[in-house]
């Protein structure tokens, strides 16, 4: 971590990056991260430690919810999610059938863009700038995504021609031809012209936006597809888990109170002092989320309600699985992050389990569903919903390239 381009060291920023990563690494598991803050430097204290290391903020809590935010937006735009072509999705994926009108992730009826020729004239930076993140829902992901092109243009070769290449029999490319003659510009010139060529392309497309095939299912819990580029595995439990977990995730995030749903036979929970106290301190988030619990005692806590929108075996043991959750979480939890955590253990209940067997077209509704997810990459819990391997690893494995 850099602050004002000194390395430093904050826990309160090390919070606030394991904080954008929440739901998408396992437990036990750290980001990678290389997090370059610029900020007043009237705002920072840095002699806070002899060395300098470490550093205060004067409104630390802004700091630490910028970083989250920016970090989270920054994963989420590595994933476009596809629009439905209807504006509802089917609620349940055994009644789920793929229409027959559904077409390819990327229009490969147009070629892209040219490359333009070099030019030595340059002008200011004219790069759309990055959406600004919309005001914190309650427990949104609510993240903008950018706009990137679903093709990378082929560079040509040396010596082409100015005939067209062929990308894959799907589609031409217009080629650049070679410049007549080359003038070497002035050096900073040339940054800006090279900078300028470089925003020309995108980044790799992400794997939910190739054209996918289903081959058969491995064990009945591992499904493959088979790409342009290599063999896709999917976990069918992890991808369901993601499809349940943003669709209740979107209900949450346009109401502003969780219905909640009254028990018929009101529970007591016993718990500790420190249980009592941390329980305390959240009963206005759980309250929110539709849990229903108020005090009975100095360590005893009256719960008559729970979310109406998701089914519940045993109350009492739900609300004791969550303080639980609570107490491992290796960051604060906000009402956010809480109502996270609470529709993670509940989709992981309702979720298809590993070995039931799927039909075809319940395997290809659940793969466009997945697609529509703002974060379809891991489980609620972290876990990977798709590995890819690419023909290379594949050719290492049986010597056929080095």
């Amino acid at each position: 971590m850099y602050v004002n381009r000194r390395p430093i060291e904050n826990r309160a920023l090390s919070a606030a990056i394991e904080a954008g990563y929440h739901t998408l690494l396992m437990k036990g598991r750290r980001p990678i991260c290389c997090l370059f803050l610029e900020i007043e430097p009237t705002e920072v204290d840095v002699n806070v430690h002899p060395t300098k290391r470490e550093v205060k903020f004067r409104h630390e809590s802004h700091v630490r919810a910028f970083v989250t935010e920016v970090i989270r937006f920054t994963l989420a735009r590595a994933h476009k999610p596809i629009t439905p072509s209807s504006p509802t999705i089917s609620k349940s994926l055994s009644n789920a059938v793929l229409p027959s009108h559904t077409t390819n992730p990327i229009d490969v009826s147009k070629p892209p863009l040219p490359i333009p020729k070099p030019s030595h004239e340059t002008g200011p930076d004219t790069a759309p700038k990055a959406p600004s993140p919309k005001s914190e829902r309650l427990l949104g992901l609510g993240l903008p995504n950018r706009e990137y092109q679903s093709k990378l243009p082929q560079a040509p070769k040396s010596g082409s021609s100015t005939q067209p290449l062929d990308y894959s029999n799907q589609a031409n490319i217009i080629p650049v031809p070679e410049p007549q003659t080359f003038i070497s510009p002035p050096s900073s010139v040339s940054c800006v012209r090279l900078q300028t060529q470089k925003d020309l392309y995108p980044p790799p497309v992400s794997l939910l936006h190739v054209p996918l095939r289903y081959i058969g299912v491995l064990g009945n819990l591992y499904v493959l597809f088979e790409s342009d580029r290599g063999l896709v595995l999917m976990d069918q439990h992890a991808a369901h888990e993601r499809v349940l977990f943003e669709r209740m995730l979107s209900y949450v995030e346009t109401n502003a109170v969780v219905p909640s749903q009254k028990l018929l036979l009101p529970q007591t929970i016993e718990l500790s002092t420190r249980d009592s106290q941390m329980l305390r301190e959240i009963l206005p988030a759980l309250q929110k989320l539709g849990i229903s619990l108020a005090e009975f005692g100095p360590h005893t806590f009256l719960l008559d309600g729970l979310p109406a929108l998701i089914k519940i075996g045993d109350p009492k043991q739900f609300v004791l699985d969550l303080i639980d959750g609570v107490k491992e979480a290796t960051v604060p939890l906000n009402i956010r992050h809480l109502g996270w955590e609470t529709l993670a253990r509940t989709v992981c209940r309702h979720a298809v389990k590993a070995h039931d067997p799927l039909s075809h077209e319940e395997i290809l509704a659940l793969l466009e569903q997945l697609r529509h997810c703002q974060m379809p990459y891991t489980c609620p819990h972290g876990r990977p919903t798709l590995i890819e391997l690419s023909y290379r690893e594949i050719e290492k494995k049986f010597g056929r390239v080095t």
